[in-house]
C-alpha cells in the first residue's frame, strides 16, 4: 500500500484543491488521486459557472484547471484564482503559444498525464506558494 501524503494548505490543514474538468471520468480519476494523497477536493466543477461558484463559497489553496471545458474556456476561473492569489496548474493539451499571454506564467500540466506527474506538479505548486 502506498504511503498517504498529507499536503498542508496555508493554515496547516490539508490543502483544498479545486478541480475543474468537463470530462467526468478524468474528473473522477483526478479526484481519487488527490483524495488518496490526502488532499481535500473542492468540486469537481465541469463548467465556468460551477467553478466560479465553488471559488466564491470555499477556501481554495490550489487548483487544477482544464483549459477547454468543451463549450467554454476556463479563463474566467483562472482570472478569479489569480485575483485571489491562488496558485493553479492548467491541465491541457495546448502549448503556451496557444494560450492568451496572461497565462504564460501559469504552470502547465500536459494531457495525457499520470498520477505521479499530477502529484509532483501539485506538490511543487504548493511549495512555491
Amino acid at each position: 500500500m502506498a504511503a498517504r501524503m498529507k499536503m498542508e494548505g496555508s493554515e496547516g490543514k490539508k490543502a483544498n484543491v479545486l478541480v475543474v474538468e468537463d470530462e467526468w471520468w478524468i474528473a473522477e480519476m483526478i479526484t481519487g488521486i488527490l483524495e488518496n494523497a490526502g488532499y481535500c477536493v473542492v468540486g469537481p466543477a465541469d463548467s465556468v459557472q460551477t467553478g466560479l461558484a465553488l471559488i466564491e463559497n470555499h477556501q481554495i489553496d490550489a487548483a487544477l484547471l482544464d483549459v477547454n471545458l468543451g463549450t467554454a474556456m476556463s479563463y474566467p476561473i483562472a482570472d478569479a484564482l489569480i485575483a485571489r492569489d491562488v496558485p493553479m496548474l492548467l491541465t491541457t493539451g495546448y502549448h503556451y503559444k496557444d494560450l492568451p499571454r496572461q497565462y504564460h506564467g501559469v504552470p502547465l500540466l500536459g494531457k495525457p498525464t499520470t498520477p505521479q506527474r499530477i502529484l509532483a506538479a501539485l506538490t511543487q505548486l504548493l511549495k512555491a506558494d
